[in-house]
């Protein structure tokens, strides 16, 4: 509720008395007008009144996150992140009219509070501040309050009164309780106009504000005056000759009559006393304390005076009373619009092409300020205008918003009038050479913004300069596919998902026309976002939401969760400027991104990979010793360019960062890439680097393997290993340099080219060498690791050999044998040097097949490294065809990538396992630390403050560390067991029992028995069958024979058939276990039908086979090893067993006591 006391309403005498003009208790907003109505978005942004039973936020609901204020008395004032729901800052409250008659002393006193979250909300260009100004002149400022004792930089602070009004907060500190504050109004008069404003925009920035009141002091002695009332100000305009009025009193009746003179500013305004006669001056008589009417109109002439111009009123004061002779009066100036300057709507200059038909032609615009480019120190470069909706022309073909180029500062919300030339800045309508700037209003209301999808690119034309709001237009949300010129540029892409390479998903030799497809699909569904503005490296990343809603700048906290901005992150939406420049389109945003929740967030933890042994890929970026400042070579022949940190300081923190992300996988070994190839001596980097991890862990920890070779290749860059000397035993190494014959092909064509372009091909090693080596757990298992780094898919000078060829017109065929050169890019996907990479993938199956470190076995054998190639292309096959399986790719699908390049996900880093090493593979990860990182967060300081490195894993590297777990068998000791049954005596039959060859035992046993030990073995044999069932030697083996069930001297007592097994029990707690495979010789076969063996292990039935004899005997593998056996024979068949062959584990570690 508003009060409003007039001066007339009053009983004046000549004592003082204290007067309230205005009384705001903010009960309701009817005594006020407010730039904005009220509005909620049901949460954390909204502006409105509060603390009612009914509280008042426009038609949305009343938001769940207001704050609990102490000390209000009632409804207040309030709102939070006003610019949340797209309203223009600041916000601003007005009261108008306010009646100060005879009133001196004025006095604002008011109630403020803001709600205080630790570590602080409020930033420095947040601001609260009461404006009051006198019979229409100029706003003054009464009291203020500004960011200030900030936590980071310049965000995380709170209110502070700015007592002295220079910009800085140095009083008293708002808090969650309401406090009064009063501040003095310059001046007297009859009107006052109060102003409250308010700029917050991002979260838990908040204020409330209550009981306002404009107090004065009326009584005592008047002094002369002439008293010049203007109310709202002055403004008149040729257009359809407006007119306005202001009137002229004494504050005293004078002794004698008082002559003022009114000049009008200049000759473009004329006044009158009746309204009717116009003049350049008029003379008003007055000689009493009451009102005289003056008015003032434009002169309507054909003259362009540019466009408003304003000017003061001259006033001349005569009379007899020398009390009034000569006095002086307060200045008025009035406001002159002029209609002779013709205004030029944006959308005609825009036009509905792709470039402005305009260039070169001086325009007008009237138009509002929507978004604002600045340079790397913040300053202005440029700003973008848009017509207000009233005057958008409704062609969809033409733009409403128009790029204009100065540096002369304005701030959103401005609705502005000026003149300058069309250009075309690149494939940028804009205006340039601006002159005639007039602010027309503040905080005028901003245009509508206009919804956009990905599908409409082809239409972004007709949005350029616009504000816009980019929404998805499928059922894949926005998502972050870019962030690589975050750090460098501030700018991002985005697209409809993520973006797959096509050669991760299609054969390139016969699937081109779905990898083009694909390709020209990706290429043309991200867009761009950027920053605002044109600075590099910034230290305030506009897009990056520091936590509490505002900007990332340099200084914040980081954690290990964030800040960031990973590849992969879905947005809701993105509003800002739809720009074009740069040679592509994209949006300009001034504010941190709509990130969806629970996306994009970093991996809490490291892969769980299980197994007892976990070994690593890991591509490490270019760790280098010798640094890039230090001016040394590197490489063999110390004549390389060092490729990794610039300095000391950022060696330390990429080993830092190494060091974490290694010990975190906790992988006993690991295969590296793109390490400096500078020995293995002290100082050398693969030394560094374990010393690192020795002294992050214990002594002795890590170890590096040592091929026993001054270097490894002849590139700076080369691959390494290195291993948890604690956890396993490296039992040889090798390393194979690649012939590399189809480089030398390449390198033919290009010396006939260089004969007359003098363009040359660097011959050079492409693929790095690769080292292998064979480790030994401590259980006795063995594991060999291959680390691999293949050539990249650059053109490494082929590209300008192929432009320097066509500029020369070298012969023909040399450029067709160039072009259809296997290495250079077919357009099928794969890139150059495809065929080195493919050459590559063939010789290292076929060195590995030998055996090059001497291991046990190469059963257990794992390729390792940067192969770049994608999953679906020739040198992945390669290895495929030679028995090798794409772990990430069996294990991961369509989920796997270890690498990002421009914008499309896929699988350079590889573990490929032997077909024996399948199963023991327990599971493969990838651990995303780096491809979705943006630069920003890594090590190197060149081009990033330091202020955004933290001592974590993430961002070391551009490739993502794969994770293998393993569970290793040892290497079995087997003993091939052999028992022979012989008939050789009537009554006696011998039994022999050999082991690898080597006879144990013989043994006589009777003709009949109902169970037999193997001398020399622990086998048990033993008869089974429908009722008493006897082992049988008679015939010229051993079968079953069934008292109830055979003649005693029958054939089938002496063979085993019908119902009748033999069973082979094996105790396998000694030295000899299990066994994995049977052989059984059989004798006197007769009949037809299948043998039945059935296998047990701890008396489960583990496996059945039934077989056909063949050549009188049988083998057999089951699924599982096995302790008993029980033969059996089907229907039709009988047989003798003359002799049974076991394959048994030896149990090593068995010690006879």
């Amino acid at each position: 509720m508003t009060t409003n006391l007039r001066r007339d309403d009053l009983k004046m005498d000549t004592t003082s008395t204290e007067v309230t003009a205005l009384d705001e208790r903010f009960d309701d907003g009817a005594g006020f007008s407010t730039s904005t109505g009220f509005f909620s978005d049901g949460s954390s942004d909204y502006f409105g009144i509060a603390g009612n039973a009914t509280d008042d936020f426009g038609a949305d609901a009343v938001p769940s996150g207001l704050k609990p204020y102490e000390g209000a008395d009632g409804a207040f004032l309030t709102g939070q992140d006003l610019d949340g729901e797209g309203a223009a800052l600041p916000i601003s409250a007005e009261w108008s009219g306010i009646d100060i008659t005879g009133l001196s002393g004025l006095t604002f006193r008011g109630s403020f509070a803001e709600y205080f979250d630790e570590p602080g909300d409020i930033d420095a260009n947040d601001y609260l501040r009461v404006e009051a100004r006198v019979d229409g002149g100029e706003w003054q400022t009464v009291l203020a309050f500004v960011g200030s004792d900030f936590s980071s930089g310049s965000y995380n602070g709170k209110f502070r009164q700015d007592s002295d009004l220079d910009g800085s907060g140095d009083g008293a500190a708002l808090t969650d309780a309401f406090q009064e504050f009063a501040a003095a109004i310059s001046g007297s008069g009859s009107v006052l106009d109060l102003r409250f404003s308010a700029s917050i925009d991002a979260g838990d920035e908040d204020f409330a504000a209550d009981n306002f009141r404009i107090i004065g002091t009326s009584g005592g002695e008047s002094a002369p005056a002439v008293i010049a009332r203007a109310g709202d100000g002055l403004a008149v305009s040729e257009a359809g000759m407006t007119t306005d009025s202001f009137t002229l009193e004494l504050a005293t009746i004078p002794a004698a009559p008082v002559e003022v003179t009114v000049t009008a500013p200049d000759d473009q305004s004329e006044i009158s006393l009746d309204g009717v006669s116009f003049g350049a001056s008029v003379t008003a008589v007055l000689d009493g304390t009451g009102p005289v009417g003056i008015t003032l109109r434009a002169v309507n002439d054909e003259l362009d005076e540019g466009s408003t111009h304003s000017g003061t009123l001259g006033f001349t004061v005569a009379s007899a009373d020398p009390d009034y002779d000569g006095i002086t009066v307060g200045d008025l100036t009035v406001a002159i619009a002029d209609d002779d300057t013709s205004v030029t709507r944006i959308s005609a200059i825009q036009g509905s092409g792709d470039a402005s038909a305009m260039t070169g032609q001086e325009v007008t615009v009237e138009a509002v300020v929507t978004g604002i480019i600045t340079d790397a120190s913040g300053q202005q470069v440029g700003y973008y205008l848009q017509e207000e909706d009233a005057d958008q022309d409704g062609d969809m073909a033409t733009s409403e918003g128009l790029y204009v180029y100065s540096p002369v500062p304005v701030s959103v919300g401005d609705r502005l009038r000026l003149t300058g030339e069309v250009s075309e800045y690149g494939d940028l309508t804009q205006l340039e050479d601006i002159r005639d700037l007039q602010v027309l209003e503040t905080g005028a209301a901003l245009p509508s913004v206009t919804q956009i999808t990905l599908g409409m690119r082809d239409g972004f034309e007709a949005y350029e300069g616009m504000r816009v709001q980019l929404l998805t237009g499928s059922e894949d949300p926005l998502t972050v596919v870019t962030n690589f010129n975050l750090d460098r540029y501030g700018e991002i892409q985005v697209a409809e998902g993520n973006l797959v390479q096509p050669t991760q998903i299609y054969d390139a030799q016969t699937q081109t026309a779905e990898i083009e497809a694909l390709a020209a699909q990706n290429a043309a569904a991200r867009l761009t976002i950027d920053d605002g503005s044109t600075g590099q490296n910034p230290d305030r990343v506009t897009m990056i939401d520091s936590g509490d809603g505002t900007p990332l700048e340099a200084g914040d906290p980081l954690t290990a969760e964030g800040p960031t901005l990973r590849l992969g992150t879905q947005l809701s939406g993105v509003s800002g400027i739809m720009d074009e420049r740069y040679g592509a389109y994209r949006v300009q945003v001034d504010a941190p991104l709509d990130v969806i929740e629970e996306t994009g967030e970093r991996p809490g933890s490291v892969p769980d990979v299980g197994g007892d042994l976990q070994v690593a890929s890991f591509n490490v970026l270019n760790y280098f010793t010798t640094l890039g400042d230090s001016g040394m070579g590197t490489g063999p022949n110390g004549d390389l360019e060092p490729r990794g940190a610039a300095t000391a300081e950022d060696l330390a923190r990429q080993t830092d960062k190494l060091v974490a992300a290694i010990t975190g996988m906790d992988a006993e070994i690991i295969a590296l890439q793109e390490i400096e190839n500078n020995g293995f001596g002290e100082g050398s980097a693969i030394a560094t680097l374990v010393d690192a991890l020795n002294a992050a862990t214990a002594p002795g920890t890590y170890a590096f393997v040592d091929p026993g070779t001054d270097f490894v290749g002849t590139d700076a860059i080369t691959t390494g290993i290195i291993y948890r000397a604690d956890q396993v035993t490296l039992k040889g190494s090798a390393v194979l340099e690649y012939t590399e014959a189809t480089s030398a092909a390449t390198t033919a064509v290009a010396e006939e080219i260089e004969k007359t372009t003098g363009e040359q091909l660097g011959d050079y090693q492409r693929n790095r060498p690769s080292i292998a080596a064979t480790f030994e757990t401590a259980d006795g298992a063995e594991i060999t690791a291959v680390a691999n780094h293949f050539k990249s898919k650059g053109d490494s000078g082929l590209q300008d050999l192929m432009d320097a060829a066509e500029a020369a017109n070298v012969d023909p065929t040399l450029i067709e044998a160039l072009r259809d050169d296997p290495n250079f890019d077919q357009g099928d996907g794969q890139g150059f040097w495809n065929a080195v990479r493919a050459e590559a993938a063939a010789e290292l199956a076929e060195w590995i097949s030998g055996n090059p470190t001497g291991a046990e076995s190469m059963e257990n054998l794992l390729i390792l490294g940067d192969l770049n190639s994608y999953a679906a292309e020739d040198p992945v096959q390669a290895l495929q065809e030679n028995g090798l399986t794409d772990l990430a790719g069996s294990y991961l699908g369509d989920d796997a990538y270890s690498y990002v390049f421009d914008g499309q996900r896929g699988t350079l880093d590889y573990g490929m396992a032997s077909e024996g090493l399948l199963d023991n593979v327990t599971d493969v990860a990838e651990w995303h630390i780096n491809a979705d990182e943006p630069d920003l967060f890594s090590y190197s300081s060149e081009y990033n403050d330091p202020s955004f490195y933290r001592e974590d894993a993430f961002a070391v590297s551009d490739h993502d560390p794969l994770l293998i777990g393993l569970t290793l068998e040892p290497e079995l000791q087997l003993v091939s067991t052999r028992a022979e049954f012989d008939d050789s005596r009537l009554l006696f039959n011998r039994v022999t029992y050999s082991e690898d060859g080597e006879r144990v035992s013989t043994d006589t046993v009777p003709v009949l028995s109902s169970e037999l030990d193997i001398k020399g073995s622990d086998i048990t044999v033993s008869a089974e069958g429908r009722g008493l069932n006897l082992l049988n030697f008679a015939g010229d083996g051993l079968s079953v024979y069934s008292l109830f069930m055979d003649k005693l001297f029958g054939s089938d007592a002496e063979r085993i058939d019908g119902q009748e097994a033999v069973r082979f029990t094996m105790d396998d707690g000694g030295r000899l276990t299990d066994a994995l495979d049977v052989t059984l010789e059989l004798g006197s076969v007769s009949g037809s039908g299948e043998l039945r063996l059935s296998f047990f292990d701890d008396d489960v039935l583990v496996d059945e086979i039934l077989l056909n004899p063949a050549d009188g005997s049988i083998h057999a593998e089951p699924g599982m090893a096995f302790d008993e056996m029980a033969v059996s024979s089907g229907d039709g068949l009988s047989f003798e067993i003359t002799a049974v062959d076991f394959t048994r584990i030896e149990d090593d570690g068995f010690t006879f006591v």
